[in-house]
């Protein structure tokens, strides 16, 4: 799959999944909220949080780096990944079982340590579960994704998808408690591992009939190398983990599981809109070494496409600011706090965009170890700022912080990005981007000065006008040019 249309291509195939996720998740994140409360949902969140940092351990960082070495096999030696990913599958395999027992072991001590009320040891292992069967549908994106299987991908994630947000809403009518969502998400697990080992079979049935590939060039696949590539990225899956963990677990020790629910619910939030670019970052990472490759103008006009992006992106973060009271109240009826937390909360959605279209294409090119590096400093300097702030502005202060850090952080990326495809060369923004920025943010600005109901209907309104005016946001924009890969 390649060519201008390459994008549109994958936006395709990834839609159906999307719209299904967007679809289902409408109805299921409001009834799971609801039904669970603040109190329940918090104790959900705290120990998908704690999931999140045993997964670190029990991968080794094996499904990235498959996925990197199935993409660079597709494009030198296509004959080879069937036995390529032999390879990765087993060393997956031994990795996570050596593991089991003592993450297990360990995760259950450190959990206890931090604060055992309302967890049991079934909710525990339960969430030990659930760690190793998602890992094995991750490891399958991956190598899906490699292979630009996008067709097989949106299959896997519209079943996943459906049958996740489905039986979420099941356990909202009939069992809401964080105990039924885990169990719920064991089963969802299981269902998507047989159904990806059944679509990467037949996927790769197809390189069959590619040329026979000898000895010679199946052997460069080496387990020192796997190990080493596996290990960096465990570094970065260790990094992104703790920074995104552990101030749950530090928030819920001094302000309890319902502020750990509020945030939740609006990460939740967050997750389902950044869901297209997510898709579209995806998609551009894994050619990232051909934009390198084809030179400097090539790696420019790759940033100018994605900075577009972040201009829709940054568009749809406004447009969601005016709309954060209706959606405090469906979500959190209960929590008075939750409206001023989610309008403090919402740059994050933009962040979270910008993180996604920028910073895993840099870890194909170079970027990694340095991206490794400067989580990891963000991850342990987080804690102490988050705690200090916490302590004397509670809430609110919660909310400025998180804002705060993840800003820190994708600068950070920018900069590793920015250096990892340019390698010192200077980039400039678009002029359409810049332009079209001022006009977002100038609509946005008269919008706060017409009655909240009308402000979205005026916001898009004065966006609509400006962008149908403005020539270069005509042609760039309305035409849908900007969705066109003519990098490479």
């Amino acid at each position: 799959m390649s060519g201008s249309y390459y994008l549109l291509k994958v936006l395709g195939l990834s839609g159906i999944p999307r719209i299904v996720t967007f679809a289902v998740g409408i109805v299921s994140i409001p009834l799971v909220v609801r039904a669970l409360g603040a109190e329940q949902y918090g104790i959900y969140v705290y120990m998908q949080s704690a999931a999140s940092l045993i997964e670190i351990f029990a991968s080794g960082g094996v499904g990235s780096a498959a996925g990197k070495s199935m993409a660079a096999c597709r494009i030198e030696r296509p004959g080879c990944l069937s036995h390529e990913l032999q390879k990765w599958v087993r060393l997956q395999a031994l990795v996570a079982f050596s593991l089991l027992i003592p993450i297990l072991g360990i995760g259950y001590l450190a959990i206890g340590y931090i604060g055992f009320a309302g967890i049991s040891p079934v909710l525990f292992l339960m969430v030990g579960l659930s760690v190793y069967l998602s890992m094995a549908t991750t490891f399958m994106r991956n190598v899906l994704q490699s292979l630009l299987a996008f067709r097989s991908l949106a299959g896997l994630d519209t079943f996943d998808s459906l049958s996740r947000n489905s039986v979420a809403i099941l356990v909202a009518l009939l069992f809401p408690s964080a105990l039924g969502l885990v169990i719920a998400g064991v089963i969802c697990a299981l269902m998507a591992d047989l159904v990806g080992i059944a679509i990467i079979v037949r996927d790769l049935q197809k390189t069959k009939h590619e040329p026979s590939i000898d000895a010679a060039r199946v052997s460069p696949l080496a387990m020192r190398p796997m190990l080493r590539d596996s290990l960096s990225f465990l570094g970065l899956i260790a990094a992104t983990r703790a920074y995104q963990a552990l101030p749950n677990l530090l928030i819920q020790r001094m302000l309890g599981f319902h502020m750990v629910g509020i945030i939740g619910a609006f990460a939740r939030i967050v997750e389902i809109l950044a869901l297209p670019f997510t898709v579209i970052g995806n998609a551009m990472m894994v050619r990232a070494q051909e934009v390198v490759a084809s030179g400097m103008k090539a790696a420019r006009r790759y940033w100018d496409m994605l900075w577009r992006f972040v201009i829709v992106a940054f568009a749809g973060t406004i447009s969601f600011f005016f709309l954060t009271e209706r959606v405090a109240k469906v979500l959190l009826p209960a929590e008075p706090q939750a409206e001023m937390l989610f309008n403090i909360l919402t740059p994050l959605i933009l962040l979270r965009i910008v993180s996604d279209l920028f910073a895993p294409a840099s870890d194909y090119v170079g970027g990694l170890r340095a991206r490794v590096f400067y989580l990891s400093a963000c991850a342990v300097f987080q804690i102490p700022f988050i705690w200090l702030v916490v302590r004397y502005h509670g809430g609110v202060g919660t909310a400025v912080t998180l804002v705060v850090a993840q800003a820190a952080i994708v600068s950070g990326y920018l900069a590793i990005a920015h250096r990892s495809f340019f390698h010192g060369a200077h980039y400039a923004l678009p002029r359409d981007v810049l332009v079209a920025a001022g006009v977002i943010v100038s609509a946005g600005v008269g919008a706060l000065w017409v009655p909240q109901a009308a402000r979205l209907p005026v916001f898009l309104a004065a966006l609509s006008m400006f962008f149908a005016i403005i020539p270069v946001l005509r042609r760039q924009y309305l035409s849908g040019r900007f969705l066109l890969v003519d990098f490479i």
